[in-house]
């Protein structure tokens, strides 16, 4: 699905794939991405009604997410994980 306002072709689409990429970086305390990256993405949401609506969505996502009570992963879910991690070593 390509969320991109008419008349802006596939330049804009790739300018929407790349903020929304870096949205949860850049809304990080101390982001990792380049002052011209975040100028960049910046300009874009300030610019692209659909990011914009994409970021707030976002972020009352990661709020709903952060004032759910922290739960205790059940036994053996927790050991079903572990083994299933354990048959992939990483690189």
């Amino acid at each position: 699905m390509k969320f991109m306002r008419l008349g802006h072709g596939e330049a804009h689409h790739l300018q929407c794939q790349q903020a929304r990429q870096h949205l949860s970086e850049l809304l990080e305390e101390k982001p990792q991405l380049t002052p011209a990256l975040i100028k960049h993405i910046e300009d874009h949401l300030a610019e692209c009604p659909p990011c914009q609506k994409f970021r707030e969505t976002f972020l009352a996502t990661v709020q709903a997410l952060q004032a759910m009570p922290a739960q205790e992963v059940p036994a053996r879910l927790r050991q079903a994980l572990k083994s299933h991690v354990e048959r992939f070593p990483s690189a």
